[in-house]
């Protein structure tokens, strides 16, 4: 379960606008479909059946309990997901074409 907070303090007295709860609704909703980033998502977040667009992900370990199917946008070979070592080292390669490079 993810929280997201967008504080308000009404100040006494005070009367609640609707413009302003539905300025308070708008931010929230775009906090949360479009600003979500590795800034402020817990790294412990579970992104079950989720789609993840990102050009470098960084985690310590991964517990693929069933299965990880990474999407490439083409099949020609012009795009690749590379996988690095705890070093930063490139260790596997796979290109969109279905080619692997080792190292």
């Amino acid at each position: 379960m993810a929280w997201v907070a967008l504080p308000h303090r009404l100040v006494n007295p005070k009367v609640v606008t609707a413009a302003e709860l539905n300025a308070n609704f708008t931010a929230v909703s775009t906090q949360v479909n479009g600003l979500l980033d590795g800034t402020n998502v817990a790294p412990d977040a579970d992104l079950a059946m989720a789609t993840l667009t990102a050009s470098e992900i960084v985690a310590d370990e991964w517990d693929l309990t069933e299965k990880l199917t990474i999407k490439l946008p083409s099949n020609d070979g012009t795009h690749s997901v590379t996988f690095k070592d705890g070093n930063g080292a490139a260790v596997l390669t796979v290109y969109s074409d279905g080619g692997v490079k080792f190292g």
